[in-house]
């Protein structure tokens, strides 16, 4: 889960928000790369993303590549905690953009 918004806690909201559907293994990152309006949905070639994805952001684009093949700079761009497994492990990476951003 990045947050791709430049807002505070939008990638946490998602994080609890996916957890309380069931989700597993939810990683939340902030991105540092450029901002989007829209959530991008990175599915790794190979990967399964699960069906309940497809649900929640129904108007987000979906890409059949990896983070790291879509973003040359993707090392520096995701800031994962040391904690973390490095970001290539995952299949599924959701980028939320401004259109999925916590609404005040």
């Amino acid at each position: 889960m990045l947050n791709g918004t430049g807002k505070v806690g939008v990638a946490a909201y998602w994080k609890r928000f996916l957890q309380g559907k069931g989700f597993t293994n939810v990683v939340m990152a902030d991105y540092k790369g450029e901002i989007n309006d829209h959530t991008v949905v990175y599915v790794t070639a190979g990967g399964n993303a699960p069906k309940g994805v497809y649900d929640l952001f129904p108007n987000a684009e979906y890409r059949e590549e990896g983070l790291d093949s879509a973003d040359p700079n993707a090392d520096t761009n995701v800031k994962i905690p040391d904690s973390q497994k490095k970001f290539d492990f995952y299949d599924v990476w959701i980028l939320v953009g401004k259109d999925d951003a916590l609404h005040d």
